[in-house]
């Protein structure tokens, strides 16, 4: 992922378009719950360990389609299930700010990257506070929209009628910006 990074930085930065999105060129990170094209998805689970998608999902294929750019796929409880990130089949994730706290919901990695500066934002989901307990945890902020304000197509389900995609930034107003 990380040549695949670089290799669309350096395409972006040929030259950027007029009609530009606020989000050309931003690194951001996915919740390992977000498919991607040809890029391994696993939802914290060796059950999809080979699990590699044939296509972009809903958040991803729009992200793309901004100029964002993927740095990274981020780790969360197995299947979206858990408030602490410490179920994932690939290892337990530890709070930036105390590393003996927990950054909570199934979307705390995601919280992390954004809180230690690894991506500027990142995109989370959120059932009953996935993303915005981390976001609180890590010292950042985190936004469940409205259920059905962003399509769930492409995002692997923990609680179908709950789930939503959940943007998380550093500010309020860097999470303006998303949309």
């Amino acid at each position: 992922l990380r040549d695949q990074a670089l290799e669309e930085a350096a395409k972006l930065g040929q030259k950027m378009p007029d009609d530009a999105s606020y989000l050309y060129g931003i690194p951001y990170n996915l919740k390992d719950l977000f498919i991607t094209k040809d890029i391994r998805t696993t939802a914290g689970s060796k059950i999809l360990y080979n699990y590699v998608p044939a296509y972009d999902g809903y958040v991803s294929k729009n992200l793309k389609k901004s100029g964002a750019i993927l740095v990274g796929k981020t780790s969360c409880d197995e299947f979206g299930m858990g408030s602490t990130n410490e179920n994932s089949a690939y290892g337990a994730v530890t709070n930036p700010l105390n590393p003996e706290f927990v950054p909570g919901g199934s979307s705390g990695a995601t919280a992390v990257s954004i809180a230690e500066g690894s991506s500027f934002f990142g995109m989370g989901t959120d059932t009953g506070g996935s993303s915005r307990l981390p976001a609180n945890f890590c010292g950042i902020v985190g936004f469940k929209p409205t259920y059905g304000r962003v399509s769930r197509f492409g995002q692997i389900a923990y609680a179908s009628s709950l789930d939503q995609a959940s943007p998380m930034a550093r500010t309020s107003l860097d999470l303006s910006l998303i949309h």
